[in-house]
């Protein structure tokens, strides 16, 4: 029996089946008292399309996850971006995805849709209009390019060098690339002439071909799709609106209106005059078959929201079109409860109640009181479900336990066996009172006493995990792009400026092209670009170094000898503790696995895999200093809290230090909340506490009657006693003052210290690091994050009006970001001004610690509900109330600040929004624009990104090792930085120097052809991954994925790739000159040390009548005239390296 039958209405018979023919003979009704999960088993297995409408966002992703658990096909139609405000740059992955469902829907692709009543309320294109505009390319289709460049403008995509961002495009050649906003991965499609070859997915970082598809529909990053005609005749009806509107306000209508006429109708930005086009709109009904069930989930919620909307939508525009900042006309662009009752008018609907209530929205002609038993969550307690299934087993139930694969379903029925509950296992379930455990994928199940039936899903037993997001290993070092900084490895700082071919020696080989100071030319063999790395050192450009100076070489020995220093201190303090003697934590009891199930959300695999490495310490016996990285709201706080739970559970007392009463009031409020269910009595030290309770706090854990303590610097005074202190959590130690720092030292020697900093670390770091220094890094940000609604526009006094106002309405908080000390109270009054019921405070780092400090404390406890402020918010508190954030001058901030700041807000389940403006009438520069288009369109695989990663990342390198390195990764690049800093820890484990730098001559034409790969930061990737071949394996792998991306190599590309693997193996044998031409075939060892590895000889066995051994200083080895040409000789070369490389690594 399939699960589908088991789940079908007319197999549960009764009432079941009754609402299934009453649905089907085109009747309304309301279902009552049924749970999420139950509501969408009975949604999704009425025979008909649904469109289930919930009441908020919270809700419509938790409804996505249950009615997928039923439904395969289900998708999510989510609510546009604000239209009110005019911006000048959009989330176009939002509205292209909008559009996927829309078109998914017209062409039944869906067995349910979840949305919002906004969104089920709102106008569209006509559907025949958005079918129009979908671009379809198909493998073997002509295709005229220009016209489908021309296309991809009209879109909404931006022409680009390089699509490396979403709703971008590029031409090169004969290859068109396009990253549609929806998808995860560019698309490479290939033509000859006007016909397409192929269309692959590629990985923009590895340029491996991902997926190779037959077609691919390219859906629009804008939904006006207007014609020109129409979208002239919009300006014109605005033009007429505006004119009638007030006359002190109408220089601003008039300035938006004649942005929107420079950009023309491919821009998004023409959202603001949807109340002029309105006639070209549909309503969300015309995209729905006929038969289409609505679901109304508690319609009177639904209604009440749409009230509430609409209110507050008729305010913003009675007051923003006093301001200039909208049209009267915007009123009409929201459907009430009203439109929303007609546009659901002709389908048949079931409403959901928790309990019966009268319908808002319609009138049901029956209501269904179906018998259910929503399942307990057993995932915590396993007690309860073994309870359960003797109940059910008693009762004649049929139980069927669906655990997702048959490796879960084998190993819990052996489980339940072990504890005496007679249980099968089956492939499919069965008829009949038993319990059955299969492999069959539901999530959350239902229970029908009624129908004495139970089905219990994966997710009801055993927690979910977030899957481990894809491993795209990122290279050591960044490649270099054109354009630019790198450092070279002797030569220092230039610029690349392009790749220039030349003969040498009658072959034709590639150089990169630096550029120095002065303009001197550098042109480096493209076999050696692992002698460059991409500068990276702060936002600011860096001077470029003198060519042939000694300047950067006396550089680089200033900082490797200020790095010697800095890793003889950490490898004496690791040694130290590797032979220390520390406390040895009991393993895991089921307490702790109780305490760690019990977190609200999910743990992501990173938190997961700190927890563990965390622990190993704690049970280890040595005393821990570990550093846990990672961004505010990515969950460093509830990995701490598990190592304090550890500790006390052990009998020893533990302290989480923070240094502001802020954070320690935050960590305070946390660590109460988790540790209440277990009795466990935190306590609060910071100067807010009375002297009383102070001194009652430190008797308390003097004596044991209280082991775990929240605090600031005030711990560390003379008069404080821990009984038997075991664990330290240190959040921020950066922020401390010296003299705390000082102190810190004596209290660190003999406990655990986990240290917590909410600034990402390099990676390339922490390899270089690894053993020296412990560290676990939280990359993975928290699941079901609602997406902060981000907003490009200008700043006016109407626009800090509305999102202030908006904020306090809902009863939130707000960030007004103004950088600059002069002018903050000021715009401080502005606001209060514009908002007389904001409370409002002021922060900024030239405030006295304790008044700054005072304001963000009355801030967190939300006794103020406006904090104008500097930078200082960037790193820190999490404020949970504060869901709005205004930039002031965001084009003056770097894309690293603006990604940060812009994580201050949206942690919880409450949308937030993040206004970046810029002065009213401002002239933007180009690098601003693509700095505050990536806020919108940012991914993980996208170049402004990483970028901002990166910049984040030398911060935290500054954070972990201080200012003097952090002055050091400025001087000579980061990657130049962990370079030195791996030879210095190599040098002190003992380790063998740096590989020879060889020199590798071979007269063999040896390049990449444009005509190949036209791109040039295409071409610097693949040199990259040249220079790093280290085998004849690795080698054929990069020609086969060469081969799948681009077409078969040619066979100068096959000699670049044996040239590159040539010149890595010399360089690690220590071949310093590597020179082949039709005469001679020699191979020079940088010096006599070849001989004193054991192996060497060895290798060159089987070889004697091909080479000849000279014993020298430097010795060499000969290939004789019998060998061949040069093709040959380089092949022998080839086969000697590899086998001394392989054999002297074996022995040695």
């Amino acid at each position: 029996m399939e699960l589908s039958d088991l789940l079908d209405l007319h197999a549960l018979g009764g009432d079941f089946a009754e609402l299934y023919d009453f649905v089907n003979a085109g009747k309304s009704c309301a279902v009552v008292a049924l749970g999420p999960a139950e509501r969408a088993h009975i949604a999704t297995h009425l025979g008909r399309p649904v469109l289930y409408i919930v009441s908020d966002l919270p809700t419509q992703n938790m409804m996505y996850e249950r009615i997928s658990s039923f439904c395969a096909a289900t998708a999510i139609l989510e609510p546009k971006d604000d239209l009110l405000i005019y911006r000048k740059a959009f989330q176009r992955s939002r509205i292209a995805s909008r559009l996927k469902v829309l078109a998914g829907i017209v062409r039944g692709e869906y067995d349910c849709v979840i949305t919002t009543p906004q969104a089920a309320a709102e106008f569209y294109p006509a559907p025949e209009r958005l079918l129009s505009h979908i671009l379809k390319i198909e493998t073997g289709g002509s295709y005229e390019l220009t016209q489908l460049t021309d296309k991809l403008a009209e879109m909404g995509y931006s022409r680009e060098e390089r699509a490396d961002e979403k709703a971008s495009f590029s031409l090169a050649g004969d290859t068109l690339v396009i990253f549609p906003p929806d998808e995860d991965l560019p698309v490479r499609i290939s033509f000859w002439d006007d016909e397409v070859e192929s269309i692959k997915l590629y990985d923009p970082e590895s340029m491996m071909t991902i997926a190779e598809k037959k077609e691919i529909e390219i859906f629009p990053c804008n939904d006006l799709l207007l014609s020109e005609k129409e979208w002239s005749a919009a300006l014109a009806k605005a033009r007429a609106a505006s004119a009638k509107g007030r006359a002190s306000s109408s220089e601003r209508r008039e300035s938006i209106i004649a942005d929107l006429t420079a950009a023309g109708a491919s821009d998004q930005g023409g959202q603001w005059l949807l109340p002029v086009y309105l006639d070209t709109r549909s309503s969300l009904a015309a995209y729905l078959p006929k038969e289409t069930l609505v679901a109304l989930e508690e319609d009177g919620l639904i209604t009440e929201k749409l009230r509430l909307y609409a209110e507050e939508h008729r305010a913003r525009v009675k007051a923003l079109s006093e301001d200039g900042e909208a049209l009267s006309a915007h009123e009409k662009i929201l459907s009430d409860a009203e439109g929303l009752k007609s546009m659901i008018a002709p389908f048949v609907k079931a409403a959901f109640y928790s309990i019966t209530s009268t319908a808002r929205l319609f009138e049901p002609q029956r209501i269904f009181k179906l018998r259910c038993s929503p399942l307990a969550d057993y995932t915590l307690n396993y007690k309860t479900l073994y309870s359960d299934l003797r109940n059910f087993r008693n009762g004649g139930f049929n139980v069927v336990l669906c655990m997702g694969d048959e490796r879960t379903a084998r190993t819990v029925c052996d489980s339940l066996n072990d504890e005496e509950i007679l249980c099968h296992f089956e492939k499919q379930p069965s008829a009949g009172a038993a319990i059955h455990v299969t492999p069959l994928k539901l999530a959350r199940g239902i229970c029908y006493p009624g129908c004495k039936l139970a089905v219990i899903g994966r997710e009801d037993i055993i927690r979910r995990s977030s899957a481990q997001a894809s491993a795209r290993t990122r290279a050591a070092f960044s490649v270099p792009k054109l354009g630019d900084y790198v450092v070279h490895d002797v030569h220092g700082i230039g610029r690349c400026v392009g790749i220039r071919r030349m003969t040498i020696r009658d072959a034709e080989r590639d150089y990169i092209a630096i550029e120095y100071a002065g303009g001197a030319m550098l042109y480096v063999p493209i076999d050696q670009t692992e002698r460059l790395s991409r500068y990276s050192g702060g936002e600011k450009a860096p001077r470029l170094s003198k060519l042939g100076g000694k300047d950067f070489e006396k550089l680089k020995e200033s900082v490797k000898k200020s790095l010697r220093a800095m890793a003889l201190d950490l490898v004496k303090l690791y040694a130290e503790r590797m032979q220390s003697s520390g406390f040895k934590y009991s393993p895991d009891t089921s307490i702790q696995t109780e305490f760690e199930q019990s977190f609200e959300y999910e743990d992501t695999p990173d938190q997961t895999r700190a927890t563990q490495e965390i622990k190993a310490d704690m049970e280890r016996g040595i005393v821990m200093d570990r550093l846990l990285c990672g961004d505010v709201g990515y969950g460093k706080t509830e990995v701490a809290l598990r190592a304090v739970f550890k500790t006390v559970t052990d009998g020893k007392s533990a302290v989480i230090l923070a240094p502001t009463t802020v954070l320690a009031r935050q960590h305070y409020n946390t660590a109460s909340a988790r540790f209440a269910p277990y009795g466990l009595k935190v306590e609060l030290l910071t100067r807010f506490q009375s002297k009383e309770e102070i001194k009652a706090s430190l008797d308390r854990l003097a004596t044991g009657k209280s082991l775990i303590a929240v605090a600031t610097h005030r711990i560390l005074g003379k008069d404080v006693r821990f009984h038997d202190l075991g664990l330290l959590v240190l959040d921020e130690e950066q922020r401390f003052g010296v003299e705390q720092k000082e102190k810190l030292k004596l209290v660190k020697k003999n406990v655990n210290v986990l240290t917590l900093s909410a600034t990402p670390i390099p990676r390339t770091l922490n390899m270089a690091l690894t053993g020296i220094r412990d560290i676990s890094v939280l990359e993975t940000p928290p699941k079901n994050r609602l997406p902060v609604q981000t907003y490009v526009t200008e700043l006016t006094d109407a626009l800090l009006k509305d999102a202030v106002s908006r904020e306090i309405a809902r009863g939130g908080q707000t960030y007004v970001l103004f950088n600059r000390v002069q002018g903050i109270e000021r715009m401080a009054a502005k606001i209060a001004e514009l908002v007389p019921e904001a409370r409002i405070v002021v922060g900024h780092g030239q405030m006295d610690a304790v008044t700054l400090e005072d304001g963000l404390r009355a801030f967190y406890n939300k006794q103020a509900n406006v904090l104008v402020c500097t930078t200082i918010i960037e790193n820190g508190i999490d404020v949970e109330g504060a869901n709005t954030l205004i930039v002031c001058g965001a084009d003056k901030l770097g894309l690293a600040q603006l990604y940060q700041l812009r994580g201050r807000v949206g942690r919880r389940d409450r949308m937030a929004y993040a206004y970046f403006t810029t002065e009213p009438g401002q002239v933007l520069t180009t690098d601003a624009v693509k700095r505050l288009k990536s806020l919108m369109d940012y991914t993980e695989l996208g170049s402004g990104f990483k970028i901002a990663m990166r910049d984040l990342e030398i911060r935290g390198a500054g954070n972990v090792l201080g200012r003097e390195q952090h002055g050091h990764i400025e001087k000579v690049g980061y990657d130049m930085y962990c370079k030195l800093l791996q030879e210095c820890v190599d040098e002190l484990r003992g380790r063998s120097g740096s590989d020879v730098a060889a020199e590798v001559t071979v007269d063999l034409d040896a390049y990449l052809d444009s005509r190949y790969i036209a791109d040039v930061d295409d071409k610097l990737k693949v040199y990259r991954e040249i220079s790093e071949l280290s085998s004849r394996e690795e080698a054929n792998a990069l020609l086969e994925k060469l081969a799948r991306t681009y077409g078969k190599p040619p066979k100068e590309l096959e000699n670049l790739v044996t040239i590159g693997l040539i010149r890595t193996l010399a360089c690690r044998v220590g071949v310093e000159k590597v020179n082949i031409s039709e005469r001679v075939g020699i191979l020079t060892f940088a010096d006599g040390r070849i001989y004193r590895q054991e192996g060497y000889l060895e290798a060159l066995k089987g070889f004697e009548k091909q080479i000849s051994v000279t014993a020298e200083d430097k010795p060499r080895i000969v290939l004789n005239k019998f060998c061949g040409g040069v093709k040959e000789k380089t092949g022998l070369a080839e086969e000697i390296l590899t086998k001394i490389y392989i054999l002297t690594r074996r022995f040695n």
